[in-house]
């Protein structure tokens, strides 16, 4: 059986055909059906939990504060002190192969006092260009010279 409508349509009365009503097939609702505010309501959480959810990862919650989380400020960078920057440097390849090629072409002798026994420092004149040292910006000093030359520091 098929009806027209005032417009012209053909529709099917039938629910199992594949239209009913002039709407595309659906199985229809199973059970009660939830008001209609009621399901706009949960959409309308599901889509606001969905953007919170990726504005911020539940995953960072581990190592933020609230605080943090909610904007106040913003957590400082932690930044090498001086002396650990200079220690890393002091510790590095481009350090210990600069301080060799001084000690080989000056000779291993402390070259404010002449002595060539014991440990032998590489002193910076200057720290201007630390890290990019040139040859006359340290000297080689013994360890009673060196020491002369920082009194309040340990060395």
């Amino acid at each position: 059986m098929v009806i027209i409508t005032k417009t012209g349509r053909k529709v099917s009365p039938l629910r199992n055909s594949s239209s009913w009503m002039g709407q595309p097939s659906k199985e229809p609702p199973q059970g009660p059906q939830k008001p209609r505010w009621l399901r706009r309501k949960e959409r309308k959480a599901a889509k606001q939990a969905k953007s919170r959810a990726e504005a911020f990862r539940l995953s960072d919650l581990d190592t933020v504060t609230a605080a943090e989380f909610l904007g106040f400020f913003k957590p400082a960078k932690l930044k090498q002190t001086p002396r650990e920057h200079y220690e890393q440097y002091i510790k590095s390849e481009k350090w210990l192969v600069f301080r060799h090629s001084i000690i080989v072409a000056r000779g291993r002798r402390c070259e404010e006092c002449g002595q060539s026994s014991g440990p032998i420092h590489l002193h910076h004149l200057t720290y201007r260009r630390f890290t990019h040292e040139l040859p006359e910006d340290v000297r080689l000093l013994c360890f009673p010279c060196h020491k002369l030359m920082h009194p309040d520091k340990r060395i």
